[in-house]
């Protein structure tokens, strides 16, 4: 190996701690029982989780320039920073599942996981995790937070939710003893990475629940404190699953009772599931957690009513629009890490021109992080459209069609709301209840594809498709979705 990873100490991998100063990212989360928290960065600053999934980057970088996975992993992460992403989600082994080159969690060129090509008692290989190692502290360098996958689970032909046979944590081959000294192993070596997140799952309909407490038990037991959560099946969050508007059964226990925020998987119009992820407080009389959504619809599909980057920005407002404080977007060439995975990666339209605007947008609205949905429509009273009734696991959002009108407003501590953010995907009217916000507020509208923020003229109707003060009549993509937001 050449050299050691920025960050890391020499021969050992092990991390060593991080600047005191340096580009913000992620560190942790922050909980509010009234608005179910968010995250937030080492100076305790609120952060929006923007957050890529280049799943096999760990395991198939290099491939592709020669066997230069620092270069690879270098390029990447410095183009997200440019582009405004704040996290990246990527699987610490590889399996076929997840596009890697073999089952057992080799990297491409043959690399194992554990020593020797063992099991996790071997102890981890240092050459594979090296890897890990450089990525982390790449990514910290470049203000990007790393959710880690330590235990993905296949959804093939292994069955959904479980460990593929033949994969370096099958429950076939691997004892529980073996399990708890993989959770104590990645703990340690990764005890000082502040900008790092665990994750568990994939489409995981809680098969190797036993198997995940086993991880997470001897994680834990190290004394980690770096936040976790869990990614569960389609339509469904890590308590319950929202197939419709009532609320089902959850899949995993595993995931209700250590996941600390809910991650949102729909392929359904993201309101839907992160709307039903905060009402789970008052209807099941569960903790307050705040949602983000974290998987569903990647750019770059086919059989699209409307085009890629018009059906991801209505996803990515939708979601923020709704009070979530993260989301992916991410796309079906960079999931891989392909021959053609970097250069999409920093020349797709959502990468290189939209992402990082829409984040930098939402995040300068004062108080986004304290935005809950509105649901019981208090705040728009009228033009809201038609609400999502759900949709079925395995269906998909018919793109263009929805005209519902998403919005979220920050707790009335007295005085009216602070912030609302409204948006929909369908030039329209509203009404609002002038009264649920501070008397001061102004609106503004913003293009939802530059953000680009305009005064309007505030009253209690807003007309989406005509001039408002200094509004353009459409956004800059002449498509007809639109975002008003309203301050005080």
């Amino acid at each position: 190996m050449r050299g050691a990873a920025p960050g890391f100490a020499g021969g050992s991998g092990r991390p060593l701690p991080p600047a005191a100063s340096g580009p913000a990212y992620i560190t942790g989360i922050a909980s509010d029982s009234t608005t179910g928290g968010y995250f937030h960065d080492q100076y305790g600053q609120p952060r929006f989780l923007m957050m890529d999934n280049p799943w096999a980057i760990i395991f198939n970088a290099g491939e592709w320039n020669g066997g230069d996975w620092r270069a690879d992993m270098s390029a990447y992460l410095t183009s997200k920073q440019a582009q405004g992403y704040t996290g990246a989600y990527c699987s610490a082994i590889g399996n076929l599942d997840n596009d890697g080159s073999y089952n057992n969690g080799n990297t491409w060129d043959n690399v194992p996981p554990f020593t020797g090509g063992g099991h996790p008692d071997a102890g981890l290989n240092n050459a594979y995790w090296q890897r890990v190692d450089y990525f982390i502290s790449t990514a910290a360098a470049c203000g990007i937070t790393v959710l880690l996958n330590i235990a993905y689970t296949a959804d093939g032909s292994s069955g959904n939710g479980n460990f593929a046979s033949g994969a370096a944590l099958d429950p076939a081959t691997t004892t529980a003893a073996m399990y708890a000294d993989y959770g104590t192993a990645v703990a340690q070596r990764y005890a000082s990475a502040k900008n790092l997140i665990w994750m568990f799952g994939n489409d995981y309909y809680a098969t190797v629940e036993t198997q995940f407490g086993e991880i997470w038990s001897a994680v834990t037991a190290t004394g980690d404190t770096h936040a976790m959560s869990v990614h569960v099946y389609p339509e469904s969050d890590d308590r319950y699953d929202f197939e419709n508007t009532s609320y089902g059964s959850s899949g995993s226990g595993f995931a209700a009772a250590n996941a600390q925020w809910m991650w949102v998987y729909t392929y359904n119009v993201t309101y839907f599931g992160i709307e039903q992820s905060y009402g789970e407080h008052a209807a099941k009389g569960v903790p307050m957690l705040f949602a983000m959504w974290g998987d569903g619809f990647f750019f770059d599909v086919g059989g699209l009513n409307i085009t890629n980057d018009q059906m991801i920005r209505q996803m990515a407002w939708w979601t923020l629009a709704s009070g979530g404080r993260g989301m992916t977007g991410t796309s079906n060439d960079v999931w891989p890490w392909s021959s053609v995975s970097l250069s999409d990666s920093q020349t797709q339209n959502w990468y290189a021109n939209v992402a990082g605007k829409v984040r930098a947008a939402y995040e300068a609205l004062p108080g986004w992080h304290r935005l809950v949905p509105d649901t019981s429509s208090a705040l728009v009273t009228a033009g809201r459209g038609t609400r999502s009734p759900g949709i079925a696991s395995g269906s998909l959002y018919d793109g263009g069609t929805d005209n519902y009108v998403a919005a979220s407003r920050t707790p009335d501590t007295g005085g009216g709301s602070q912030l609302a953010v409204i948006y929909g995907a369908k030039a329209w009217n509203i009404t609002i209840d002038q009264t649920k916000m501070a008397s001061s507020y102004t609106p503004t509208w913003i293009d939802p594809a530059t953000g680009a923020a305009y005064a309007g003229t505030k009253g209690s109707t807003y007309n989406s498709g005509a001039a408002d003060g200094s509004k353009p009549v459409s956004n800059s993509q002449g498509d007809p979705d639109w975002v008003l937001a309203l301050k005080a």
